[in-house]
């Protein structure tokens, strides 16, 4: 009872950097509006930094990896692959598209890819008797994630 309160808690937390994300935009709106005209949006990345990194944190632990160590480069990775994505619009805020340096675009997509394929080899780990016991939204959930993930580089190519 005690895994699952804890669960579902840093689920809640997710939300909660979301909102105060929100709020810290409203509170720092001039600059927020300045950096935008420029072509970038540290906000977001730093609050992907930090949300992303629980969602994907919290994916492992559905999985059954439990290992601190683990979750911990997990998270921290994740959230690397993030700052990369800041570092790309303050390297390339207000350039044109012929002059833009994609280095940190690709060291964050490297950071990006390793959650993923750690996280797809624990799933291989499970004893395939026990695949039936795991819910249909879990799947559902990971396959929209995904989705969502490893649409958004496109989204920043474009």
């Amino acid at each position: 009872m005690v895994t699952r309160i804890t669960f579902i808690k840093w689920c809640s937390v997710f939300a909660f950097l979301s909102a105060g994300a929100h709020f810290t935009v409203l509170l720092y709106w001039d600059r927020y509006t300045s950096d935008l005209a420029l072509g970038r949006n540290s906000f977001r990345w730093f609050e992907y930094s930090l949300s992303s990194s629980v969602i994907i944190t919290l994916l492992f632990m559905l999985w059954g990896n439990f290992d601190f160590v683990q979750l911990s480069g997990v998270f921290t990775i994740n959230a690397m692959m993030n700052l990369f994505g800041d570092m790309h619009e303050r390297m390339n805020g207000g350039k044109a598209a012929k002059d833009v340096d994609w280095s940190a675009f690709i060291y964050g997509t490297i950071c990006g890819v390793v959650p993923w394929f750690l996280m797809f080899y624990q799933i291989t780990l499970i004893p395939a008797d026990m695949w039936d016991e795991i819910p249909w939204f879990v799947w559902a959930f990971l396959l929209e994630y995904i989705l969502l993930f490893f649409s958004f580089p496109i989204n920043m190519a474009v």
